[in-house]
């Protein structure tokens, strides 16, 4: 009887701890992160307009068709999206809309420090 109690004790920690410990680890970061030199200086691009081509939440990251062409944008936890004076998320970015962004460059890849929607 000991013996049995043991067991399902065991049992009963063994599948409670195993979530636990799986939270523990990080979740895989996106490709957009690893992709970002964190060694190299950001610089500061500026102000871009331009309309959503694509949009890739994935991986994080969207095309805007601009004056200088289509160019890809990474889009980081710290990236602010809004709509006129209301706060909005990267899910609200979508394709056939017109966008302003500031933008800056680490490595060589385009990233949005701001992303602002029409109304």
């Amino acid at each position: 009887m000991m013996m049995h109690r043991f067991l399902v004790m065991v049992a009963v920690c063994g599948s409670v701890g195993m979530p636990l410990f799986a939270r523990a680890n990080p979740p895989a970061t996106p490709n957009v992160y690893r992709s970002l030199d964190a060694g190299k200086p950001a610089h500061d691009v500026g102000h871009l307009r331009g309309r959503v081509v694509s949009v890739d939440y994935a991986e994080g990251s969207f095309v805007v068709r601009t004056a200088r062409g289509d160019l890809l944008i990474a889009i980081l936890p710290n990236t602010t999206v809004s709509r006129g004076d209301r706060d909005a998320g990267i899910s609200d970015v979508r394709p056939g809309q017109s966008v302003e962004l500031s933008v800056y460059e680490v490595g060589g890849r385009l990233v949005a420090r701001r992303i602002r929607l029409p109304r």
